[in-house]
């Protein structure tokens, strides 16, 4: 039976335990079916079984990064690197830096091709910046030292952040080394401490400049003296300082009585061009920079050696032109004695003037 509010009576159960033949409890439990927990079986995917956490404490820890010793630079003998014997020989005389021409840098830059790919891309936004022509259009540039046309390192390499992405010092130093044309040199200090390097090296750059193919703008307020290796002339009181003045080298009457100067002054030398430059050149002379079209350029550009040469063989030398098959021969003694300035900053030979048609002596095709 059940009561009014559905609980069992006593009755009910001991009838039902009667029947069941167990005996029947006074005590009996009452279940709560409302606070029973129900278990719910549920499928769990099929993967890969889940890893064990472990402790932190547990974990394998990843080792610190330390930083790694600066590596010092091998120290060669003086007579095995250049650079290192003409930083000694600047320090005996007192001077804190010296100019490196690209063979004095060759123990320590390896050789590698620059004549294409993104080497050769960072060569030509170097000259674009380095001979001054940047400066003169007004585009980005350092400001060019007067005194020997050079431009701080650092700040060159800067600007050509602007040019080319992500320039490496490595690839700027490549470059000035192992250019087929040489058209660079870097200046070069002793590192700020005792035994430290700079970039890996025993020296320290801290200048660098172009050697030829310079603005006419540029040179027009700039030095060129420091960058001449070598003057052409049969005038013994010219100098190389008298680039600087404006000064011309005068005639001599009487080369015979300066036997060390014309055994110095090459015989022939060669100009390269294209065909309408070379009808040009033959119709007006040799105007720097180029006429009527002007290119900017403030000198002449010559090479003393023969362009059928097997030396030579199609190589592109400094003082000529890629592509430009055409060449034209010039009497050197004949452009001295006429009073043009001559001169050799590192393969090339250059000159500021104009040289007159008159000096010709043939021109021919090299293919």
């Amino acid at each position: 039976m059940l009561s009014r509010e559905g609980v069992p009576t006593i009755a009910a159960t001991s009838e039902a335990s009667a029947s069941s033949g167990q005996p029947a409890d006074d005590k009996t439990e009452i279940v709560d079916l409302t606070k029973t927990e129900k278990k719910v079986e549920v499928d769990k995917p099929v993967g890969k079984p889940a890893e064990k956490k472990m402790p932190k404490s547990e974990k394998q820890k990843a080792p610190e990064s330390k930083a790694m010793p600066r590596q010092k630079a091998p120290r060669l003998s003086v007579e095995a690197d250049a650079a290192l014997r003409k930083l000694e020989e600047a320090t005996e005389r007192q001077e804190g830096a010296v100019w490196l021409d690209p063979d004095d840098m060759a123990s320590r830059i390896p050789k590698e091709y620059c004549g294409q790919g993104r080497l050769r891309f960072l060569s030509t936004k170097m000259s674009y910046v380095l001979r001054g022509h940047a400066l003169s259009y007004g585009a980005r540039s350092p400001d060019i030292d007067p005194m020997d046309m050079s431009m701080d390192f650092e700040a060159v390499m800067k600007t050509m952040a602007h040019y080319v992405s992500y320039p490496k010092v490595r690839e700027v130093l490549s470059i000035v080394r192992n250019s087929d044309t040489r058209r660079f040199q870097v200046k070069v200090a002793q590192p700020d401490l005792p035994d430290a390097t700079w970039k890996g090296l025993p020296w320290k750059v801290i200048a660098i400049r172009a050697v030829q193919g310079h603005n006419r703008a540029v040179v027009e307020n700039a030095k060129i003296s420091s960058l001449v290796k070598q003057v052409f002339t049969l005038d013994p009181t010219f100098v190389k300082e008298d680039l600087d003045t404006g000064k011309l080298p005068r005639t001599n009457l009487r080369p015979d009585l300066v036997p060390e100067l014309m055994a110095a002054l090459p015989r022939v030398i060669y100009h390269s061009c294209d065909r309408l430059a070379m009808e040009k050149i033959v119709e007006h002379g040799l105007i720097p920079g180029g006429w009527p079209q002007r290119t900017g350029r403030a000198h002449n550009f010559f090479i003393a050696s023969h362009p059928w040469d097997d030396s030579v063989g199609g190589k592109k030398l400094a003082g000529t032109r890629a592509g430009k098959q055409y060449y034209i021969a010039f009497d050197t003694e004949l452009i001295v004695q006429s009073g043009c300035r001559l001169f050799r900053t590192d393969e090339a030979i250059i000159s500021p003037d104009w040289i007159s048609n008159e000096n010709i002596i043939c021109t021919y095709a090299t293919l």
